[in-house]
């Protein structure tokens, strides 16, 4: 049978040092502009850094020592995680592709060939910087419960990628949850944990994602078409489900006073996508939309 090929460049040119770069690749390859670059800090890093900081306790025992030391916890969470996830994205965008019969390239041919010549050495790079940030984590937490949480969710969420890039078809959709998840929940594993903010995290992003992808063109579901008709409508049922969001979550807050602080990423994303909703209605932008 032949193949349905799907082009999904991002980046007009795709430099073969991205595979060795951490969060390099994701953006030439996956993002491709600055403003994607800065949705993906607002979607992802500035509620995990948020709700992490909220977890340390540094609110209400501000020293700025204590800041120094979380950012740098934060930073090393964050590359341990996102470039572990990275390489997910790369085994999918090199190996799965193959056995797909609607692939969706993303690499160039020159990146391909580069890449399966030097395949070892990018997987153990890779591998090697996570385990410097956790041991990093180690010598600055010491031999932690927390640094033990976060560095077995992130090998559980590496396992979950391995799982997903090999199920290929429709109903893979229903791994899809955990995988976003997972790379979310180890940034509220390193300090004391709190239910209340890893549900939190769960909703500002990963929940919504998970909806939206029951509408992907290839395998929209049914009941999906009344939210998601066709491509376009996404950014009107992502101000939707925030708005929404907002309007839950600060009244159960006012109910069961809790510090209305905690929502303050919601607030902040139902403004972003109001806004390019707004700005959508007479501009365009570049990759929008472009999985």
């Amino acid at each position: 049978m032949q193949k349905e090929v799907r082009y999904r460049y991002a980046s007009e040119r795709i430099d073969n040092r991205v595979f060795f770069i951490p969060f390099a690749y994701y953006f030439q390859v996956r993002l491709g502009t600055v403003q994607k670059l800065l949705s993906w800090l607002l979607l992802y890093v500035v509620p995990t850094s948020f709700y992490m900081f909220l977890q340390s306790g540094l609110l209400f025992s501000f020293t700025f020592s204590g800041l120094f030391n979380f950012a740098i916890n934060d930073l090393l969470v964050l590359l341990l995680v996102f470039n572990m996830y990275e390489l997910g994205y790369i085994h999918n965008d090199t190996y799965s592709t193959l056995h797909e019969l609607t692939p969706a390239l993303r690499l160039y041919p020159e990146n391909l060939v580069f890449f399966y010549r030097n395949a070892k050495k990018i997987f153990s790079l890779r591998i090697v910087y996570s385990v410097i940030a956790a041991l990093l984590l180690m010598l600055l937490n010491g031999f932690a419960w927390g640094v033990l949480r976060v560095v077995v969710a992130t090998t559980t969420m590496s396992l979950i990628f391995l799982w997903y890039n090999y199920w290929r078809g429709k109903w893979n959709v229903l791994l899809y949850l955990f995988l976003v998840f997972s790379r979310y929940l180890p940034f509220v594993l390193l300090y004391p944990v709190s239910y209340r903010y890893i549900f939190l995290l769960f909703m500002v992003y990963p929940f919504v994602a998970w909806l939206e992808r029951f509408s992907m063109p290839r395998h929209r579901f049914n009941f999906m078409k009344v939210f998601i008709p066709e491509e376009k409508s996404k950014t009107l049922f992502r101000l939707a489900y925030y708005l929404v969001c907002i309007i839950v979550l600060h009244l159960s807050y006012i109910c069961l006073e809790l510090p209305q602080l905690e929502l303050l990423p919601f607030d902040m994303l139902a403004l972003y996508r109001a806004w390019l909703w707004l700005y959508l209605q007479h501009h365009s932008v570049k990759n929008y939309l472009q999985g």
